[in-house]
């Protein structure tokens, strides 16, 4: 999945938990009562706990998206070399932003060839890479455009 979770998905599925955010909450969803379809999906349940930590992701992915510069350091994840689209790869890992936030998450990057190249090697070996830069968010998925870009061989 390329798009994510946003901070304004986060933050309203926290609110379903009341005002402390920490209410159990279970969401269903039907195409329409009465008239023949696919069939309903499931119902999702989260418990209070599971409420209180995605409200506070969504506080601290909104913090991120306005900070405009970070790091990530962690593992590269997927690879993604589309058509039409600048090559990018997904790092998990740790995120600090100028605020000093340090948020443990997904980013996709946007790199090179040259540093898709090191990328793809990286996640063959499992070596870590570390990328800084400029957050930015386009069509609404927050990504980093670096100007380093490591692959730190161990």
């Amino acid at each position: 999945m390329v798009e994510g979770v946003s901070a304004n998905l986060c933050r309203g599925l926290g609110e379903l938990g009341g005002q402390a955010k920490d209410r159990p909450v279970e969401i269903g969803f039907t195409w329409a009562r009465g008239l023949p379809g696919p069939e309903a999906a499931r119902p999702v349940f989260f418990t209070g706990a599971m409420l209180s930590v995605i409200a506070q992701a969504g506080t601290e992915l909104e913090a991120l998206a306005k900070s405009g510069e970070a790091q990530i350091t962690g593992q590269v994840e997927t690879l993604n070399l589309s058509p039409g689209e600048e090559p990018r790869i997904k790092v998990v890992g740790e995120v600090r932003a100028e605020t000093q936030t340090i948020v443990r998450r997904a980013l996709w990057v946007i790199v090179s060839m040259n540093q898709y190249t090191q990328a793809t090697e990286a996640q063959r070996e499992g070596w870590p890479v570390q990328a800084s830069g400029r957050l930015v968010t386009p069509q609404r998925r927050l990504e980093m455009r670096p100007r380093h870009f490591t692959v730190l061989r161990f």
